[in-house]
């Protein structure tokens, strides 16, 4: 009986074990960036930066980003709300940092990919500079993109921009304009923009791998118990 009582459990744990590998990596996959990633621009010039957000397969009721900049760099002019979330209690800006919050209810959570927020921005000085988001994986402070308290973000991927020294001439705008709604016609899915080291995907992929075996050998020994069982009883 003991015996018995040993595998049942063996069985159990081996097949919550490969459920939850497998599972796990469904999960918590939403991703934030700024585009353009690498806009050019002169000083004194205006432009935009869009703030998107892509929560692959998940739901969404709230998001918040926290991004910093170097105001010796960058004024910037404005920030707009996109039609993501229901509301957006935080739209506001000072001299290194620019947040942004949103909330939905649970009826009516964010599931897809697009514009989270506008920033409007003028160059100020000539060089290079960075709109980099406060992040920390896990994390449910800072920049985070939120199911029941979860932080969902796993990748959080800002803006450089380079800016050249217009002189005495005024050259000619060339804004990105930013579209609201979806992703811009040229990005299919945002996650296409972002650096690909492989390193996540592998390990999604492993995974999922590893849950199969388990619940598969989880099985395995459950209808072998299951046989033994009958068999004891026959006899």
């Amino acid at each position: 009986m003991t015996a018995r009582i040993i595998s049942k459990l063996f069985f159990f744990l081996i097949f919550v074990v490969g459920g939850q590998l497998m599972f796990s990596s469904f999960s918590q996959a939403a991703i934030i960036i700024i585009l353009p990633e690498n806009p050019q621009i002169y000083t004194n010039q205006t432009n935009e930066l869009g703030v998107y957000i892509d929560t692959e397969t998940d739901n969404s009721t709230g998001a918040d980003a926290h991004i910093s900049y170097d105001s010796s760099k960058i004024e910037i002019l404005s920030v707009t709300q996109g039609s993501l979330y229901g509301s957006y209690p935080t739209k506001t800006f000072n001299t290194t940092m620019v947040d942004i919050g949103a909330v939905s209810s649970d009826l009516h959570p964010y599931n897809g990919s697009g514009l989270f927020a506008t920033i409007s921005y003028r160059a100020l000085s000539a060089g290079t500079t960075t709109f980099s988001f406060i992040f920390t994986q896990g994390g449910t402070t800072n920049t985070t993109v939120s199911l029941d308290g979860r932080n969902l973000l796993t990748r959080a991927s800002g803006s450089t921009l380079t800016i050249t020294d217009s002189g005495n001439s005024t050259p000619t705008p060339t804004p990105t304009p930013v579209t609201s709604g979806a992703v811009t016609p040229t990005v299919t899915r945002i996650t296409d923009n972002l650096p690909r080291t492989g390193i996540i995907d592998d390990i999604a992929g492993n995974k999922i791998t590893l849950g199969i075996v388990f619940m598969i050998l989880g099985s395995v020994l459950f209808i072998d118990i299951r046989k033994k069982s009958i068999n004891r009883s026959g006899i």
